[in-house]
């Protein structure tokens, strides 16, 4: 049975949805391949903390680097070299269009180049960018430290693919746009207009097609509908003409009635529409659409014709739903935490949620605690609080020991892990507070003890310097003058002890003469062992 995920696992792929939808919707929006790929350099660093990312775009048989990633990496790697189709990790990825893992580069005998040896670099990762079915690129992340990046081989695969599509429209939208400023220096030759024209249009139908974006026209006398190529893959019908009647049985049953009721409330008083509605395409796809339509009127202020736009805008209602449910994952886990958490308002301090463990720890019921600021709760001033916020959203620190107070007026010592969020489009700062009374407390008390013991350490007594010591009783002189025997005054300003005993040369001045001690020796002499 699979394990239940973790909270921290649960956390990391909300940062990573939360990095591929913000991804997406950069990419819908933002056809500029620089600063998409500065957006990737970015969240990339963010959820995987790698010390080096690359990303490579294929042209012939050579690897071109993409953007400039040396602001967001953390080693000095002399990317800059031309990398050539097959060679290394990232050149057998673009000749293969296998992703590659490897823990120790330095170990692999398929890591050729040495600059990221020469960089320090330890564990690494390549994938291929591949959109369309087509293999344009590799994305290249790399560690100091041992790693497993294919723990987050699906994150990055995401990636890969957004990467590899960014690359792809930018690479369209740059052609587009040349042809477009090629077509306005060339109006002014007639003989040129035709050609350029064409040009347009199929760069246009490109663009339809990527942007699942259609248009249409009604003819109101024969109720025949005309549109581009991208209105009829929309709807999942063959040719470039239709009949009205063809399109409105396609609407979803739900939806039917609203969509004729805007047609035809067009066709009487001209009034535009804005709507969204659902779609049962030919070939049998549910698919959400956004709809515009306007009439078209003569001379004389009849209306003639109507004409609109269609967009596919299912990826995005997709991407709609995995936020909710995202934002469904993070209520459960905010509202069911033990741990004590708060979201604020990261530029005036405003307590905007509190979870039930918040409101037990200071005391406060939600609606008051959500009408309440930081401020009101920690003990730092309000500019220095201000800073600390700041540090937080512009993820400059995460962690902070801060001074709180209760309800009952009791302050305690927490410790606030902080980070920036965004909840429904607004950015938030989500704080974790744990009580760390207690553990200051004995720090404290330890602290205390070890001062003590080196107060002791150093009142303890020690022999050192010259000794004035008799050279016939051998008794020493102490500080006062007073003559001590030897043994007597080592015990005191040391911690040795004494036992008596008489050495063998003092044995034979004593008692050399008895006849027992003769006897004895004899004994010994014989008899070594006793």
């Amino acid at each position: 049975m699979e394990q239940p995920a973790t909270i921290p696992e649960l956390e990391r792929r909300v940062e990573e949805l939360a990095a591929i939808n913000q991804l997406t919707g950069e990419l819908t929006v933002n056809l500029s391949k620089d600063s998409f790929m500065d957006s990737v350099y970015r969240k990339v660093r963010s959820i995987l903390k790698p010390d080096l990312t690359l990303v490579y775009r294929i042209n012939n048989n050579r690897l071109l680097l993409q953007g400039d990633p040396s602001k967001h990496n953390t080693v000095h790697h002399d990317s800059r070299k031309q990398l050539m189709v097959g060679e290394c990790l990232c050149g057998l990825v673009a000749k293969t269009g296998e992703a590659i893992f490897c823990r120790e580069i330095c170990k692999d005998p398929r890591c050729t180049r040495t600059e990221c040896m020469d960089a320090g670099l330890c564990s690494f990762a390549a994938l291929p960018l591949v959109f369309d079915n087509t293999l344009s690129g590799v994305l290249g992340i790399a560690a100091t430290e041992k790693r497993s990046f294919e723990e987050q081989k699906d994150f990055l695969e995401i990636v890969s693919g957004n990467i590899a599509m960014a690359i792809d429209i930018a690479r369209l939208y740059e052609k587009l746009s040349q042809s477009n400023r090629k077509l306005t220096a060339e109006l002014s030759k007639r003989r040129k207009t035709e050609t350029a024209l064409r040009k347009s249009r199929q760069h246009l139908a490109k663009a339809q097609e990527i942007a699942h974006f259609g248009t249409w026209r009604l003819d109101l006398a024969t109720r025949e509908v005309v549109g581009s190529k991208e209105l009829f893959n929309i709807f999942g019908l063959p040719g470039e003409k239709g009949c009205l009647d063809n399109f409105s049985s396609l609407v979803h049953p739900e939806d039917r009635e609203r969509d004729r009721y805007h047609i035809k409330r067009g066709m009487k008083t001209g009034e535009p529409w804005d709507i969204e509605y659902r779609i049962n395409t030919g070939d049998g796809r549910l698919k959400h659409i956004h709809g515009k339509g306007e009439a078209v009127r003569d001379k004389t202020g009849k209306i003639v014709e109507l004409v609109g736009t269609v967009q596919d805008i299912t990826p995005r209602k997709k991407a709609e739903f995995l936020l909710k449910e995202r934002e469904q994952v993070y209520r459960s886990m905010f509202e069911n935490n033990t741990s004590v958490m708060l979201l604020i308002n990261p530029v005036t301090g405003a307590i905007i949620d509190a979870n039930p463990s918040a409101c037990a720890f200071y005391g406060h019921a939600k609606d008051r605690l959500t009408k309440m600021n930081i401020t009101d709760i920690n003990t730092l001033s309000p500019e220095e609080i201000h800073a600390e916020m700041e540090n937080s959203g512009s993820e400059k620190r995460n962690y902070f020991n801060f001074r709180h107070r209760a309800a009952d007026g009791i302050i305690r010592d927490v410790e606030v892990y902080s980070g920036p969020i965004s909840v429904s489009g607004k950015p938030l700062l989500c704080s974790i507070i744990h009580d760390i009374s207690h553990r200051k407390q004995v720090e404290k008390e330890r602290e205390q003890l070890i001062g003590e013991l080196r107060n002791s350490v150093q009142e303890i007594k020690t022999l050192r310097g010259f000794l004035p010591i008799c050279s016939s009783c051998m008794k020493i002189r102490d500080d006062q003058g007073y003559w001590n025997r030897i043994e007597s005054y080592i015990e005191r300003h040391s911690q040795a002890l004494f036992s008596h005993s008489i050495c063998p040369a003092c044995m034979d001045k004593l008692y050399g003469e008895e006849e027992w001690y003769i006897k004895m020796k004899e004994r010994k002499k014989n008899n070594p062992d006793t």
